[in-house]
Order: structure tokens, then C-alpha cells, then sequence
């Protein structure tokens, strides 16, 4: 059963504003929930990056926040917040999917990251997501789709040297998904 929509914490409309009243420029765009805010994107990769990550934003969230009048290279890393929020994988694929076809643009939609601890009981969904999104994503032109729990996993779970809390990265964590960003980047 999926919750009702609550109104979002002034915490994330704050954010919205900022980043509409600022206008920036990069080579890339990063939109997603609080898994890209907290990436220090451009110190990690030497890209030119630009951060339009909020905390606990969702597919719909990025949807409405998507500018490809900034750039036409487009970085996304959403969906954990719509699982804990009771959205079917399955749903969210689709938003995902739908949300690349509104667009011209290069798209990167990166893994949702594994948990661990006290949000465990949302990795089986995770891993359906992302099932779900490299079989939607397969044969889309100018979509790439990065893949990243490999690196990120112990067993079935988020390995804890990567994260404090079992689902934000920590620096080590960041370091390791930074890489496997720049890779996918730099990579025909």
C-alpha cells in the first residue's frame, strides 16, 4: 500500500528555491535525493558537475526539476526515497523511464545504491528496481545505465565501511561511486 503524499519539509523547499534562484552551468547535471546532494561531485571526478541533488526527493520530484536548457547531459540517481515511501519497483521504473523520454538529452541513471541496518527491509525492493531499470533502460538511445552495487555490496546488504547509517555513503563511499561515475563518463 502506497502512503499519502505528505507536504515536503521546508528543508526541501528551501533547496528547490536555491537552486532555481541560482543560475549555474556545468558539463553535467546530477539530479536525484540526498544520495547526489551530499556528493561532492566535482571535487571527486575533476568533471564539471552540477549538484541539484535534494534530500529525500523522488522520481516525481526530479521529474518537475529536470533542465536541460543547462545542459543536454543529464546524471540521475532517484528512487530509494519512492521505495521507502511504498511505491512498486515496478512504478518507479516506469517514472524513470517515462521522465528520460520527455527529454533530448545524454542520460546517466545510476543503480539505487544497496542498504543496510535499520532500512535492510527495503533491499529486496532495491534490487527489483534496479532489475527493472537495466531491462527498461536496455536499447534507449542516449541512455546509459551505471551499475554500481557491485562495487558497494557485502553479501546482500550495503557494506558498512561505506556508510554510517546503512543508507547514505560516507567518504569512502563516495570515493568508490565517484570512480565508477567518472568511468561510466569517460566511457564511450
Amino acid at each position: 500500500m502506497q502512503r499519502s503524499a505528505a507536504p515536503p519539509p521546508q528543508s526541501y523547499i528551501d533547496r528547490v528555491e536555491a537552486l532555481s534562484a541560482i543560475p549555474q552551468s556545468g558539463d553535467f547535471a546530477f539530479f536525484g535525493d540526498s544520495h547526489v546532494q551530499r556528493g561532492l561531485w566535482r571535487a571527486l571526478t575533476d568533471l564539471d558537475i552540477v549538484n541539484y541533488g535534494i534530500g529525500g526527493d523522488g522520481v516525481e520530484g526530479v521529474a518537475s526539476r529536470i533542465q536541460t536548457e543547462v545542459t543536454d547531459k543529464i546524471l540521475v540517481m532517484v528512487g530509494v526515497n519512492d521505495i521507502i515511501g511504498g511505491k512498486r519497483p515496478v512504478e518507479i521504473a516506469n517514472s524513470i523511464v517515462a521522465l528520460i523520454k520527455a527529454h533530448r538529452a545524454k542520460f546517466w541513471v545510476f543503480e539505487i545504491m544497496p542498504v543496510s541496518g535499520r532500512y535492510a527491509k527495503y533491499q529486496e525492493k532495491i534490487s527489483e528496481l534496479n532489475e527493472y531499470l537495466a531491462y527498461r533502460l536496455k536499447g534507449i538511445p542516449n541512455v546509459t545505465f551505471v551499475k554500481t552495487s557491485d562495487l558497494l555490496l557485502n553479501g546482500n546488504s550495503l557494506d558498512h565501511r561505506f556508510s554510517n547509517d546503512g543508507l547514505h555513503l560516507n567518504a569512502q563511499g563516495y570515493k568508490i561511486l565517484a570512480g565508477r561515475l567518472k568511468q561510466a563518463i569517460i566511457q564511450p
